[in-house]
């Protein structure tokens, strides 16, 4: 049985305790360690109960949980800042574990080549970037449909989502917002490189259903990035189209600067058909053109995929599967195929200047920022499938 360690308990690290806990009382894994950083919040109160209740080691930091536990764990997860990711996915493959880190894989390509060539230095240990809808059934079900030729040669995907987010949201941590953290490890925080990083992570994916590595390759980027809050450092809102080495264009619609929340959608438009995906919410795959002349070929709800994540990386850890290049590219998600999202996003502050709204953008009640006719503009561009720019200022 796997012995597994978690590298904090409250924020997003709350959603691994909780996994993790389920695994561990149904047999699953042996939840060892976990090393708690702020063990007088309240919100690590509840963990530490159980922990202690459980027989498992706690520690202050990741660093003295590393030196303890060296060479007795089978995984360690670091629902960490993105920061913190590089140098706790070293230390982990150096106490000779199996890493699941969370997305997106860091701030910036070099880091995430440094952890790659970290990571084949470790093998057989591997690393896995918290993309769950990578494991997502559904995911899998779409990208076997697309990449068989049923629907023809993929032309083009769009991708449009919008979540508010407040003044707390931004005031959560040190980063937020932000290019770099404090310490100047590039982070590049925005809507395609946080709450909207898997959307973007699964429209590279759609776009190269075939790919050895599992995504595509963006190449080039153009659009607009807009910053509706005056006080961050980069966007929270944007329309962009990344160009690829495949040959697909991808649309970007993404936003934190509306009063009105939507799920993420994305579509899929192909030479004989057309696949839908909207977040936790319907998909399909339909081949023809909507009406009588096309037929459903597959269709369900997308259902939230954490479960299926943690049950996958358990497994891929317990196969000691010998390391290859591209092998676990399609579930859970390596390294190599959350490379393609850090590069859009990192393309995405290289190529495009980021424009403040301070005349289109109006603040509301409760900190949150809004930016009329948003939902409007993202519906066009979305329903077109390319780049039409609203003239915000």
């Amino acid at each position: 049985m796997n012995r597994v360690a978690l590298i904090g308990v409250t924020g997003y690290g709350a959603v691994h305790f909780d996994h993790l806990r389920r695994l561990a009382e149904a047999g699953r894994c042996d939840f060892a360690a976990a090393a708690v950083v702020n063990p007088d919040s309240p919100e690590a109160a509840a963990p530490l109960t159980w922990l202690r209740a459980h027989g498992a080691a706690v520690h202050g930091t990741a660093e003295t949980l590393f030196a303890a536990e060296a060479g007795r764990l089978d995984l360690v997860c670091l629902p960490v800042g993105i920061a913190a990711h590089e140098p706790l996915v070293k230390a982990a493959l150096a106490a000779g574990a199996n890493v699941l880190v969370e997305k997106p894989a860091a701030g910036c390509t070099a880091a995430v080549d440094r952890m790659i060539a970290a990571e084949r230095a470790a093998a057989p240990h591997r690393v896995f970037v918290g993309f769950q809808h990578v494991c997502a059934p559904e995911v899998a079900t779409l990208r076997g449909i697309l990449s068989s030729g049923a629907l023809g040669a993929v032309r083009r995907v769009a991708v449009s989502g919008v979540w508010p987010r407040s003044d707390d949201y931004y005031a959560r941590n040190g980063w937020a917002g932000r290019l770099a953290a404090p310490d100047g490890t590039p982070v590049r925080d925005s809507p395609a490189n946080n709450a909207f990083a898997h959307h973007l992570n699964l429209a590279l994916m759609f776009a190269a259903p075939s790919a050895p590595d599992g995504a595509a390759d963006p190449v080039a980027a153009r659009g607009a990035l807009w910053r509706a809050r005056p006080e961050i450092e980069t966007f929270d809102t944007c329309m962009v189209r990344f160009d690829t080495a495949e040959g697909v264009p991808i649309l970007l619609c993404l936003s934190h600067a509306a009063a009105t929340a939507e799920n993420p959608r994305i579509r899929v438009d192909c030479a004989r058909g057309t696949v839908r995906w909207t977040h936790d919410g319907p998909w399909e795959a339909v081949q023809g053109v909507r009406g009588a002349q096309s037929y459903v070929v597959a269709s369900g709800v997308a259902r939230p995929p954490h479960a299926e994540m943690f049950h996958a990386v358990l497994a891929a850890t317990e196969s000691h599967a010998e390391f290859a290049e591209g092998a676990e590219s399609v579930a859970p998600c390596s390294l190599a195929l959350a490379r393609h999202q850090v590069r859009a996003v990192e393309m995405l502050s290289e190529s495009i200047p980021v424009s403040p709204l301070s005349r289109s953008a109006v603040r509301l009640p409760g900190g949150q920022w809004s930016v009329p006719g948003l939902s409007e503009a993202f519906a066009k561009a979305f329903e077109a499938g390319d780049l039409v720019l609203p003239e915000w200022s």
